[in-house]
């Protein structure tokens, strides 16, 4: 190893790992270290839409849809989501809180937000 404030502080780090008896994999300027084994990482959607961590776009759309009375429309900004996902997770939404068929939704891709009415 070189002796950078890294490196130091690398070898600091697995000295004290070593030492309380812990299992570890560290990958560090191309190396890994240690014996536990990486996960692979996340696979790719096989319809090449992104995916989300789980309450992304919930964060997103659900101010827009908490204090909606029957009778009320918001206009939801894409704001970068995927408007097809966006789209599916905001009826789910209003179903699952106003019950079946108690909203219409309605993605206009043009001015590009996503059209929700509450009906009952």
């Amino acid at each position: 190893m070189n002796d950078t404030v890294q490196h130091i502080a690398l070898t600091r780090a697995i000295r004290a790992l070593e030492a309380i008896g812990a299992r570890y994999a560290i990958q560090y300027d191309g190396e890994t270290y240690g014996t536990l084994t990486l996960a692979p990482p996340p696979r790719e959607r096989k319809d090449g839409r992104p995916h989300y961590q789980r309450g992304t776009t919930r964060a997103h759309y659900w101010p827009y849809l908490e204090h909606m009375q029957p009778g009320d429309v918001v206009a939801i900004p894409f704001a970068g989501f995927d408007p097809v996902i966006l789209s599916r997770n905001i009826t789910a939404a209003c179903c699952h809180a106003w019950g079946n068929q108690q909203a219409i939704s309605r993605r206009d891709d043009i001015a590009r937000v996503i059209n929700v009415l509450r009906i009952g």
